[in-house]
Formats: structure tokens, C-alpha cells, sequence
């Protein structure tokens, strides 16, 4: 299904390049590595691209939460904020979801809504918590492949380079 997603990956990474083509200098996280994994994600699920900035933006400030100093105790205003984002970010995919039970595709919802688990169907919230945890655990290891890479090939541009792309491509899709 993500082999699948390869000619519209290089499209998005060409288009999110374009970006900051003039600029000069700039923030590869940022421009690149960062959007990237939310964009293929939601792409994935079958989000339609009017939708895609508002998932983006619900992923970005719940995903932020985790940047900050993990044995710091967040306060009761953040986690009003955050449990609001993730309450709008859950009504929506429950409605994404229903959408595709009606009409099925061939985007991961499809996929999870057909699913069997010991012969029982999963459940709503078991594909919204699945949807979580690709978002999570996608998006993260993602951006830091990404941007390690990156920073691999700057600081050993001719020693790196063919072994990195090499070693990038052959890679099988993990999901």
C-alpha cells in the first residue's frame, strides 16, 4: 500500500522543495521532514486534501505536546487544550470513518473497517486508536529519519551519499 504511494511521495517532496527553492538557506525539519510524514499519512487514510492543513494542524499541536520535557508535569490549561484538539481531531476521523463504511475505497480506513481480529470486526474507536498510533509513531520516526539522513549526507557528502541513498531505497515499507 505505501509502495503504492511512491510516484505521489516524490511529488509532495517535490512540491514541499519547491517551497523553499529561492530562499536560500532554510529549515529542512521544517519545510520538509516535518510535513512530509502527516501529508503521506493522511493521504493514506484517505483524507481529502480540503481537509489536509486542519489534520495537519491537529497532529502538529498534539504531536508538540511530546517535544517538551518529558518529566515535566504539563498544567491543567494544556491538558484542556490538547484533550480539545484530540476530542476534534477523534470526531472527525469517527466521521471519516463512517463515510468510508458507506462507501468503501481501497485507503487504509477501508482496509481497517474490513479488518478481522479472532473473528471480530475492529470497532470505531479501535481504528481511531490505530489511526493514533500510525500518526505517533509515523509521523515521528519519519521526520527524524529524514533529517538525519539529511544531516548524514552534509556532513560525509562523498563518503555517504551512494550508501545512504542506496541503503533508503531498498527499504521496505514497515507499514
Amino acid at each position: 500500500m505505501v509502495s503504492a504511494l511512491a510516484p505521489r511521495i516524490a511529488a509532495v517532496t517535490s512540491r514541499l522543495l519547491d517551497s523553499v527553492r529561492d530562499v536560500g538557506r532554510f529549515d529542512l525539519i521544517e519545510a520538509l521532514a516535518h510535513p512530509l510524514p502527516v501529508i503521506v499519512i493522511a493521504e493514506l487514510l484517505g483524507i481529502p486534501a480540503a481537509d489536509q492543513a486542519t489534520f495537519r494542524g491537529w497532529t502538529d499541536a498534539i504531536l508538540s505536546i511530546g517535544e517538551q520535557d518529558p518529566q515535566a508535569q504539563l498544567d491543567q490549561a494544556t491538558m484542556n487544550r490538547v484533550g480539545a484538539i484530540v476530542r476534534e481531531l477523534n470526531g472527525y476521523l469517527l466521521s471519516h470513518i463512517q463515510q468510508r463504511r458507506a462507501r468503501p475505497d481501497d485507503g487504509l480506513i477501508s482496509r481497517l473497517l474490513a479488518a478481522e481480529v479472532d473473528g471480530s470486526r475492529l470497532d470505531d474507536e479501535e481504528i481511531v486508536g490505530v489511526v493514533g498510533l500510525l500518526l505517533n509513531a509515523g509521523h515521528i520516526t519519519t521526520t527524524a529519519l529524514l533529517g538525519n539522513a539529511i544531516l548524514c549526507l552534509d556532513e560525509h557528502p562523498a563518503a555517504a551519499a551512494e550508501r545512504i541513498m542506496k541503503r533508503i531505497t531498498d527499504m521496505e515499507p514497515r507499514i
